[in-house]
């Protein structure tokens, strides 16, 4: 949860109340206070051979352990004998080694809390919320940040800071140089100086999200925001992302020593060198192996029937137990966000084409830079191929034609029958004709005119007609 350095060794806050040291070289670790307890160490502070750490109350641990009721949001030396906390309910100041003198005396007998036997405690402001507390040794003032705003206490007197005549409310403060930084609740580092006349520190440059939260060690100081942790150098006012934030990975505390930065984290410390702080180490996506019906595809160009893909991948990440998103889109369509875990996904009865796959690791700066594209084909099946339907068109055409012939042929044949039928009728008629006309010799037509001739002679007229008619079709 916490951490500070001091003399190469790391001084850790764990989340169930135990403080250890950590050797940064040998990487050995040594338990200095076990309070056997659920709550969070979030505050730690070291002077000399004494911690002063805050978790379910205050705790300075010396050759002895001293607990007192008070929740301590922070702390900060003063001199040789005195330290200001400010704290939930009170901020002030108090000492560890009675003997010793200082020029705040006077205002601690002014303020000292008489009904509190263990812990020397004298109350400059009562009935606030301490936030944070920083000490201006260029002008003799602590500076307490409250619920109530931000006042500055010096040896004599007591006065609210104002910022363009409104109150002022952060949530840390820290001292560099004759000057006050702080990090206002609407997310802006301020600069007090040593007349308390308060300007923005313009830091704007490389940092687009709202800073969350500031630590000050040495002249860098570290800014938090959402996804990254910056380094801005007071003097050379340069800034350098050093570490990018996933949703996994919440970075609580940062501290520094000569050749390293130790981040804490839920899961560890992260260590990283100073002599390449700022390389980014993104996470890298694999793509292990694709699979086409259960099989290792041999090749992208893939066959018709083989359209059951199944993509297995991984990814190889710089922080330890993070869990990162990997998102896909074929072709032009919109991006789908796999589980946080999901490392493999299929593609069942795909049609046959073309198709671009596009991989891409989520919740990361840069992420399009990121991209994987994998394509392959889906061919068509022999069916649909154009020599196939070529080959079956000219199979129609073919076999059209060929009953068109045969059709053709029958109707031919069927016609020539019927010639051949009539040419016989003609024939046989003309046969008969001759029969008959070789009957009907002169003799026969003067006796057949000869009655016809008798009948009209003898007046019998309906004879001569009938008589002549059937000549008449006779002949």
């Amino acid at each position: 949860m916490t951490l500070f350095s001091d003399n190469e060794k790391i001084t850790i806050g764990y989340e169930n109340d135990i403080l250890s040291e950590l050797n940064s070289t040998t990487f050995k670790e040594k338990i200095i206070y076990n309070g056997k307890s659920n709550h969070e160490v979030y505050k730690i502070f070291k002077d000399k051979n004494t911690y002063f750490i805050t978790s379910n109350n205050f705790k300075i641990i010396g050759k002895s352990t001293t607990e007192i009721n008070n929740a301590v949001k922070d702390i900060v030396k003063i001199d040789e004998k005195y330290y200001a906390f400010a704290a939930s309910g009170v901020c002030g100041i108090f000492y560890l080694d009675a003997a010793k003198k200082s020029v705040w005396d006077a205002l601690y007998l002014q303020y000292y809390n008489k009904n509190n036997t263990t812990f020397s405690e004298a109350r400059l402001l009562v009935n606030v919320r301490g936030k944070a507390v920083a000490y201006n040794s260029a002008n003799q003032s602590i500076y307490f940040a409250t619920n109530i705003g931000l006042y500055a206490q010096k040896l004599d007197s007591q006065t609210e800071i104002l910022y363009k005549n409104q109150s002022v409310f952060c949530q840390k403060m820290y001292y560099y140089k004759n000057s006050i930084y702080l990090l206002s609740n609407k997310n802006e580092l301020l600069k007090i100086n040593q007349n308390n006349q308060i300007s923005k520190e313009n830091i704007s440059n490389g940092i687009t999200d709202d800073i969350k939260n500031i630590r000050l060690i040495d002249d860098k100081m570290f800014l938090f925001t959402d996804n990254a942790i910056f380094q801005y150098h007071l003097e050379t006012k340069k800034i350098t992302k050093i570490q990018i934030i996933t949703p996994d990975v919440s970075v609580s505390d940062i501290t520094t020593l000569s050749d390293k930065t130790i981040l804490a984290t839920s899961d560890g410390l992260i260590i990283k060198s100073n002599s390449n702080l700022s390389d980014e180490k993104l996470p890298k996506f694999r793509l292990n192996n694709v699979l086409a019906n259960d099989k290792v595809a041999a090749s992208k160009n893939l066959a018709f029937d083989e359209n059951n893909l199944s993509f297995n991948f991984s990814v190889l990440a710089y922080l330890p137990n993070t869990k990162f998103p990997i998102s896909y889109k074929i072709n032009n369509r919109k991006w789908v966000v796999l589980e946080d875990n999901q490392r493999s996904f299929k593609l069942s009865s795909l049609a046959a084409g073309d198709y671009a796959i596009q991989f891409k690791i989520e919740n990361l700066e840069k992420t399009e830079n990121q991209i994987i594209n994998y394509n392959f084909s889906i061919q068509k099946p022999f069916w649909e191929s154009y020599v196939f339907i070529v080959f079956c068109i000219l199979i129609l055409m073919t076999f059209f034609y060929l009953l068109y012939k045969s059709k053709l042929k029958k109707i031919q044949k069927k016609n020539q029958i019927e010639i051949n039928r009539i040419s016989l009728e003609n024939s046989l008629n003309e046969s008969k004709l001759t029969a008959i006309q070789s009957q009907m010799n002169p003799h026969f037509f003067y006796n057949a005119l000869n009655t016809i001739q008798s009948y009209i002679l003898s007046n019998d007229k309906r004879e001569a007609i009938t008589y002549l008619n059937k000549f008449s079709s006779l002949t």
